[in-house]
């Protein structure tokens, strides 16, 4: 029967890569139709449709891609550059000549890989050469010959000087710039775009040469279905799969009545079609008999209305290896029966219920509802539809490999039963389930990936379904919680996802499994930090001399007429707390403090001749109101709320993060007779239990879930932790009591409770440390430590050795008795607390730093301990070092310890060093309101106070020999979480020391010790470290302190009683230094300093930063005045309370005449003014600051009244006053 014209324009439309016909074009398919129904056969006018449709667009494609990279473009290639063809593409003006041309060109010059290989092969020769070489490739000599060409003639033709001019202006016109090798590649190129096209067009379309027909080979099997057979996305072999030797068979159609078809010995195509709607012409009908024939045959079924089993059973099918099935609506097709079949492909259905014999592969894809799959070999599916259900293998199961990808598993199910390899790919997932296995388990691999939807910000916390898989040989299965949690980040109301439960039943051949699931991340809100902080704005108004303005409780007197804009600068950048502003005394001075409402103020505004200051509160909440007042006649000075403060409940902001939770994992390899499970993987997982009696291998990581395994069997296990527990969460690790042997690998820090109870024997090797603290391992016997890896563990009361000498690793061990058992370290840090008194067995530290702790009341030892190389440190109870170094038997059992470190003392008591080997470094754990005695210290040694409070305590250091000049003691003062006072540290004879003092805690904030030294002989103490350190002596030999290396700051007062002056020198930190004798020198360093000189003569140099200098002291002459060498910007100068007057500071220096001295200013500046008045004046090159303290009317009163020298000309004309607190700031 004919076609209808809805067939010849659906097979020109697959052809033309899926463009419809163009008007012109469906004249022509009428006329096709014509002859089709006048009696041109079916086959022949299918072969005009196809050429009418490919010949300019897709047959371009396929040979120019061919010729010059090897391969033809895939289906979906083809559709992309069928573009350049149709609507606006580039050569869509172009005849099909001129496209072969054109893509052949561009191939030459804009693929690289195609130019490479074009210029190989063909860059050498001449033209002529050149296009002969291509024609026999392209057509060959025995086609020409058949068709009476003469090859030579025609490269003659194709290569005469008219075709080669209008190549070369064709190429020379796209590619200007081309170098001249290039563009004469490209005409060569031309010339084979030529060849293709004469190959092609052939005949009226029929087409010449292998090119020709496995062009037409391809575009039929495109056309007949829109499906290419042979398709690739890497590229289609086009000779290969679709040549005269692969290929070469007949195009069938059925007709409506009934068929006898007989194929070609060629690879035949015979299309049928379904269609029980009224009035419709359906071709695959019963009675109809196909026989292929030689060649590998396809039968194409196109179902509009259901493929039913009635259908294929009413038709005789052999010699066909092939059957596409494609449907409009659901298809049933069952073929176990075509015996000939060995590849039956849904490409279509609404759903698909299929099934083929055990030699014939099955794939299916495009359906859109429920897939059913009997039988087959191989099986393949591809869904993309949300919530299919798959089902594979449900009466009849597979021989073969089973491969499943589904895109959008959502709420669906997936099952297979039987096959050899099971995969199982899907994503999208929700709640559905995948299972393989049950009823007829699959005899090889099986790997399952599932993949968890994205996240939705909308849906509650939900848990992905069940993964169980039942058999095969390795099972290995993989969840992802999510495709995506980009949602995530602004979810205030963050949801955790738990992974699916994961089941696996292994069966006779089940010798390993593998699990793996996302990491477990705790789900965070989004959240934005809120709260405002207040902003209120001070309007101020001009101000004549004496008037005040009062903000936040500094006051402001001005010294002259100021404009609104000056009285507000007195104002801007006040800091909480202030007492001065950057005001020059020449405009007013200051009183009082800004601190009533906590908070500070920005710089000043003038807009429209109105001058404003913002004030913003330090904290959040609601807006305090900001206190002003004024005497000012000008106006009132006001405050307006720029800005409402609100409480902060947010502090800060963040992301939100998608939850995760780990599924649960249950591993069963009991089988009848004896067990075969050997292995087991697990890297994130929930709760777990396993049982095998053959488990001897178990990798666990990243996880802190409990792990139960159930084993009557197998006695040695090799155990690998990665990451299982944290310093948070301890792992639970129940191995039962039938393993003897335990092997533990660990590749990532642990923290487990483990429970071997009969576990005699214990290795461990890796990288990382296992912390095994609560563990029962009550049979434990030996312990070895391998490698870099380190173990924590209390040792069990049957322990006999534990030896960690191969390892590099940390190890800490409690509660050993060293009694019964011996202990050998490696060159890690070994840390060993004895929980026995009796010491019999011996103890060896090895290399490293490491620490031996006796048990409490170990006054003796019978064996050695042996602390190894390193700095070892020993640890005792106070009392047990008392009692133990009253003699020295002790110490001739202690070898190789550097340190000793004393437990907090409950009395006094003394350790005689000099019967514990000289030990030089002693640590103190604190010793309360009592006096531990050091005895025997060697020279230079150090003393260590740790992090204890012992305000009311002394710790007393007596040297072996003090009779020297230059003795030292270093004394390390730490602290950790809050300041410490650690009491006294008393010494005798020593010269110097050396104090450092250090905050091992990291937060930002610093703690401070405090400490107090006596020693008569001290004349040089230095302070290093990162803490703050107050520090206090009583030596009055002393004439240096040195804290140049402390960053914390440092609080020293020198002593008015020492026989000599005294240097200190501050560090990088905020120092607090006060000179108390004449001469003493100050010196701050870098940082914020205050220095206060108390005697006369003391030189003060503040350093780097704004220092605070405090020379109230009142000197004993006018000469005797302190030295502030290094005045400048930003520092301060406290000067003298006189009582019962406000201080004054006069802006104007005094001035005398050349002939006045030193005493001459001096008296001017107390003569010429009240009490409490201020002045200064330059003189020598050095200014002098005199505050009247006397109120004498006449002259500077020694003993009185107040003189300070700034080296250098200092103006101080600009500075800011405060009468409150009698300070100077310079500008």
């Amino acid at each position: 029967m004919a076609y209808t014209l809805a067939q010849l324009t659906e097979f020109f439309t697959n052809a033309n890569a899926g463009t419809a016909p163009t008007e012109a074009q469906k004249l022509a398919l009428q006329g096709l139709l014509n002859d089709n129904q006048s009696g041109l056969s079916n086959d022949a006018t299918f072969s005009k449709v196809v050429d009418l449709a490919s010949d300019s667009t897709v047959a371009v494609s396929v040979g120019t891609y061919n010729f010059f990279l090897g391969y033809a473009p895939s289906q979906a290639g083809l559709t992309a550059l069928n573009a350049a063809y149709v609507g606006a593409g580039k050569q869509s003006g172009m005849n099909a000549e001129n496209r072969f041309i054109a893509q052949s060109i561009s191939l030459s010059m804009d693929n690289a890989t195609a130019k490479a290989n074009f210029s190989a092969s063909y860059g050498s020769l001449s033209l002529a050469d050149a296009a002969k070489a291509a024609y026999l490739i392209i057509i060959g000599q025995a086609a020409a010959t058949a068709n009476n060409i003469n090859v030579d003639n025609a490269v003659a033709f194709l290569t005469n000087a008219t075709s080669v001019a209008y190549y070369t202006a064709l190429v020379k016109a796209n590619y200007p710039n081309a170098s001249a090798a290039d563009q004469a590649l490209a005409v060569k190129a031309a010339v084979v775009g030529e060849i293709l096209f004469q190959a092609t067009s052939y005949n009226q379309g029929a087409g010449i040469g292998s090119y020709a027909q496995a062009s037409t080979n391809l575009v039929k099997d495109l056309a007949l279905d829109n499906v290419l057979t042979n398709d690739s996305t890497t590229g289609i072999d086009l000779l290969g799969k679709y040549g005269t030797t692969n290929g070469g068979g007949s195009s069938l159609v059925l007709t409506s009545g009934v068929d006898t078809i007989t194929g070609t010995s060629g690879d035949d195509t015979i299309t049928g079609l379904v269609d029980t709607t009224a009035g419709a012409t359906p071709t695959f009908t019963a009675l109809d008999t196909i026989a292929g024939g030689a060649g590998n045959d396809t039968l194409i079924i196109n179902s509009i209305t259901a493929l039913a089993q009635s259908n294929i059973n009413a038709v005789t099918v052999t010699g066909v290896e092939n059957v596409t099935l494609r449907g409009a609506a659901a298809v049933v097709a069952d073929v176990t029966n075509w015996t000939d079949v060995t590849a039956l492909n849904v490409t279509q259905a609404t759903s698909a219920t299929v099934g083929a014999s055990g030699t014939a592969n099955i794939g299916v894809s495009g359906v859109t509802g429920a897939i059913t799959i009997d039988g087959g070999k191989g099986v393949t599916v591809t869904d993309a539809t949300a919530g299919n259900a798959i089902t594979i293998g449900g009466t009849t199961a597979p021989k073969g490999v089973v491969s499943v990808t589904d895109t959008s598993l959502t709420t669906g199910s997936v099952n297979v039963q039987g096959g050899t390899n099971v995969t199982v790919t899907t994503s999208g997932a929700t709640t559905g389930t995948v299972t393989v296995g049950g009823t007829t388990s699959p005899s090889g691999v099986v790997t399952i990936a599932n993949t968890g939807a994205a996240y939705d910000a909308t849906a509650a916390n939900n848990a992905l379904g069940a993964i169980t898989v039942t058999g095969g040989t390795t099972v290995n299965v993989t969840q992802t919680a999510y495709s995506s949690t980009a949602d995530a980040a602004a979810d205030t109301a963050a949801v955790t996802r738990t992974q699916g439960a994961v089941t696996v039943n292994g069966g006779a051949a089940t010798t390993e499994v593998s699990v793996t699931q996302s990491a477990t991340v705790a789900a965070v809100n989004q959240q934005t930090a809120d709260g405002t902080k207040s902003v209120e704005t001070v309007t101020f108004v001009a101000m004549a001399a004496s008037e005040t303005i009062t903000v936040n409780g500094l006051t402001f007197t001005a010294a002259k007429a100021l404009t609104a804009a000056e009285a507000a600068a007195a104002f801007a950048n006040l800091a909480n707390g202030a007492t001065t502003g950057s005001a020059p005394v020449t405009n007013g001075t200051y009183s009082g403090t800004f601190s009533t409402v906590s908070g500070s103020t920005g710089a000043v505004t003038t807009a429209s001749g109105v001058s404003t200051v913002s004030f913003t509160q330090t904290s959040f909440g609601a807006t305090t109101g900001l206190t002003v007042a004024d005497t000012a006649a000008a106006g009132n000075v006001s405050v307006a709320t720029a800005t409402a403060g609100a409480a902060q409940t947010i502090t800060s902001t963040k992301a939100g993060v998608a939850g995760v939770a780990a599924g649960a994992v249950t591993i069963n390899g009991a089988i009848t007779g004896a067990d075969v499970l050997s292995k087991v993987t697990l890297n994130s997982y929930g709760t777990v239990g396993i049982t095998s009696d053959a488990l001897t291998t178990l990798s666990l990581a990243n996880s802190d879930a409990a792990v139960t395994v159930t084993n009557a069997a197998a006695t040695t296990l090799g155990l690998t932790v990665n990451k299982v527990g944290s310093s948070t969460t301890t792992a639970a690790l129940n191995l039962g009591s039938t393993y003897t042997t335990l092997n533990l690998a660990v590749a990532g820090a642990s923290v487990t409770n483990l429970t071997a109870a009969g576990v005699t024997a214990l290795a461990v090797t890796g990288s990382a440390a296992a912390d095994l603290t609560g563990s029962t391992l009550t049979a434990l016997k030996t312990v070895t430590v391998a490698g870099s890896a380190g173990v924590t563990l209390a040792a069990p009361a049957a322990l006999t050795s534990f030896d960690a000498s191969a390892t590099s690793g940390a190890n800490t061990v409690t509660a050993l008795d060293a009694s019964t058992a011996t202990y050998t370290g490696g060159t890690g840090v070994d840390t060993v607390t004895l929980g026995n008194t009796t010491v019999s067995k011996a103890v060896s530290l090895g290399a490293g730093d490491d620490v031996l702790n006796l048990a409490s009341g170990t006054t003796s030892l019978t064996a050695t301990v042996n602390g190894g190389d390193g700095t070892d440190t020993l640890g005792m109870a106070t009392a047990d070092a008392v009692t133990a170094t009253a003699g020295a038997a002790f110490a001739s059992k202690v070898v190789g310890f550097e340190k000793l470190s004393l437990g907090l003392a409950a009395a006094s008591g003394t350790v005689n060093l000099a019967n514990l080997n000289n030990i030089g470094y002693v640590i103190t754990n604190g010793v309360g309101a009592n006096t531990t005695t050091l005895s025997g210290f060697v020279a230079n040694g150090t003393l260590e106070l740790a992090a204890v409070a012992q305000a009311t305590g002394t710790v007393a250091v007596t040297l072996a020999d003090a009779t020297g000049t230059s003795d030292v003691l270093n004394v390390v003062a730490k602290v950790s979480t809050a300041d410490l006072n650690h009491g006294t540290v008393s010494a005798a004879g020593v010269e110097t020391i050396n104090l450092t003092a250090t905050d091992t805690s990291t937060t930002a904030a610093i703690n401070r010790s405090t400490i107090s030294i006596t020693d008569s002989a001290l004349k040089t103490l230095t302070i290093a470290g990162n803490a703050k350190a107050t520090v206090t002596y009583d030596s009055t030999a002393l004439t240096s302190v040195n804290a140049s290396t402390n960053t914390g700051g440092v609080t020293v007062s020198t002593l008015s009683g020492a026989a000599a002056a005294t240097t200190v020198t501050g560090g990088t930190g905020a120092d607090t230094l006060t000179a108390n004798h004449a001469s003493d020198v100050l010196i701050g360093g870098d940082g914020a300093d205050s220095l206060t000189a108390a005697a006369n003569l003391v030189t003060l140099t503040g350093g780097a930063g704004a220092d605070t200098f405090n020379v109230a002291f009142v000197v004993s002459n006018a000469n005797s005045y302190a030295t502030i060498t290094d005045a400048s910007a930003g520092d301060s100068i406290v000067l003298k309370n006189v009582a019962a007057v406000t201080e004054t500071f006069a802006s104007a220096k005094v001035a005398l005449g050349d002939t006045a001295v030193f005493q001459d200013f001096a008296n001017q500046a107390i003569s010429t003014t009240t009490a409490g008045a201020i002045s200064w004046f330059q003189y020598a090159g050095n200014t002098y600051i005199v505050e009247n303290a006397s109120g004498s009317a006449t002259a500077f009163q020694n003993g009185t009244d107040v003189v300070v020298k700034l080296a250098g000309l200092v103006d101080l004309s600009t500075a800011s006053f405060s009468a409150s607190s009698q300070t100077l700031v310079l500008h």
